[in-house]
């Protein structure tokens, strides 16, 4: 529909264990990936890069953030948005970071997820925790 032969989406990421620290970057990825803290803080990942596969001269920065013990990292695709029923974008995100900072746990986030959605598109949940 919008005349885009081919994209894709991304998110790289390395955890630094010694220092505690998450360097990542990405492509295009929506909505933005959070960490949650290990007190049910969210914290929205900057994130900056033109799509994979449009722009021959595309460059991508890599941006580093505190991952501390007990942070789980989120990155979802596009469609984890269809799981809320809000007007806009904005109030589905807010609502996703809100169900992800009182849950605090990956699998009971999908599982909470997977339960509401009846949207058309895919979705996809990647969650890393950092135990140590």
């Amino acid at each position: 529909e919008q005349g885009v032969a081919r994209h894709v989406a991304m998110f790289v990421g390395l955890v630094d264990q010694e220092r505690g620290l998450l360097s990542f970057a990405t492509a295009a990825q929506y909505p933005q990936s959070f960490i949650v803290g290990a007190d049910g803080a969210v914290s929205t990942l900057d994130q900056v890069g033109k799509p994979l596969g449009l722009f021959a001269q595309a460059q991508y920065e890599t941006c580093t953030v505190p991952f501390p013990v007990g942070s789980t990292l989120y990155v979802f695709s596009d469609g984890i948005l269809d799981c809320f029923d809000h007007p806009d974008l904005i109030e589905n995100e807010n609502a996703l970071h809100e169900m992800a900072g009182q849950l605090n746990n990956g699998s009971k986030l999908w599982l909470n997820l997977v339960e509401e959605f009846v949207g058309p598109d895919d979705i996809s949940l990647m969650a890393v925790k950092r135990l140590r």
